[in-house]
């Protein structure tokens, strides 16, 4: 007998619970996805904690950016040829269309989809949107200023790892900025050339050396607080600070004059707006450059999978995220 309900995960942005869904009749350009894998990504803590806070308050919403399944059906705009295919999915938050991917079963919309091969494994598939597409987001940015060498913060990061491995193939020099000495070592052995850990007592003194050797042109700040302020003001006149994230959730002070004097430009980056401007081509071409390389074995996009998690223990599999955010990805599971 079919089910008719499924487990979803929700938040009113102060507690989060597995609920039962119920199916609906699908749209004409929607197909249901039966999700196997689901990530924890830092932007999935933002909407538990309220930060990313949608509908009304006490409302319960849904939870996750992106994941992977099989499609076990589709509507009528849908080449029913897909039915039995695995594909990983990508919600956005800032849609009324929005449900969250962690969760059973997943409605979405077929172009929301990156269709894989039938033995691609959906651990590694449920990463293919939010860091990968943010990785050439960057990368984007950085053909765009025409930049030899950037400094990126939260180096450790999953992101932060396709973005050295990416930039470091493509002969553009990264100083990546870690926050614990174990990480240095960690991404060396990835083959990056630069890393500085900012707890380090010569911390201050290796940077220096570095802007002045290698001169990058962009910064790009994901930790915010004090870090981002120090590193900033010692980036070469004429440089870029692009915002986009704020993982200690901490203020960024600056004197005006230190931007004028210095030349500096501060901006921000975003997947999702980055994403909203590329056209239906450069979208599929994207998910096609992605969907190879996570299949291939020298992958730049894969994610290393830390730990798997049901539904059930959503709670503890948040928590161990945060506790081992460095080490890899924390998935959720839609079955055992």
């Amino acid at each position: 007998m079919e089910p008719r309900t499924f487990k979803a995960v929700v938040t009113d942005h102060t507690k989060m619970q597995v609920i039962e869904k119920e199916f609906r009749d699908l749209k004409p350009r929607e197909v249901l996805v039966k999700m196997h894998s689901m990530p924890i990504n830092p932007n999935d803590r933002y909407i538990v904690s309220g930060f990313f806070s949608f509908g009304a308050k006490g409302e319960y919403k849904g939870v996750g950016f992106e994941g992977a399944g099989e499609i076990v059906d589709a509507g009528q705009d849908v080449d029913q040829k897909n039915i039995g295919k695995k594909v990983a999915t990508l919600g956005n938050p800032f849609t009324v269309n929005y449900q969250g991917s962690w969760r059973q079963y997943l409605y979405c919309d077929f172009q929301d989809c990156a269709v894989y091969p039938d033995d691609a494994d959906y651990d590694k598939m449920c990463s293919t949107f939010i860091n990968p597409f943010a990785c050439l987001a960057m990368l984007d940015f950085i053909k765009k200023k025409d930049a030899k060498c950037v400094v990126q913060d939260a180096a450790c990061s999953s992101l932060g790892k396709m973005v050295s491995r990416q930039l470091t193939r493509l002969g553009i020099k990264v100083i990546n900025i870690v926050r614990r000495e174990e990480q240095v070592e960690i991404l060396m052995n990835e083959g990056a050339e630069y890393v500085l850990d900012s707890s380090a007592y010569d911390f201050d003194l290796d940077l220096n050396s570095y802007m002045r050797e290698l001169k990058p042109a962009i910064y790009f700040a994901a930790v915010g607080g004090k870090l981002v302020e120090k590193v900033m003001f010692k980036m070469p006149p004429s440089s870029t600070v692009v915002l986009w994230g704020s993982l200690e959730d901490k203020d960024i002070s600056f004197s005006p004059s230190v931007f004028i004097f210095s030349k500096l430009t501060i901006t921000y980056l975003t997947m999702f707006e980055w994403l909203f401007n590329l056209t239906k081509e450069q979208k599929d071409e994207c998910k096609r450059t992605i969907v190879e390389d996570i299949c291939s074995d020298d992958s730049i996009y894969a994610s290393n999978v830390l730990k798997a998690f049901s539904l059930d223990d959503v709670e503890e599999a948040l928590k161990y995220s945060i506790d081992h955010a460095s080490e890899g990805k924390v998935i959720l599971k839609g079955f055992e």
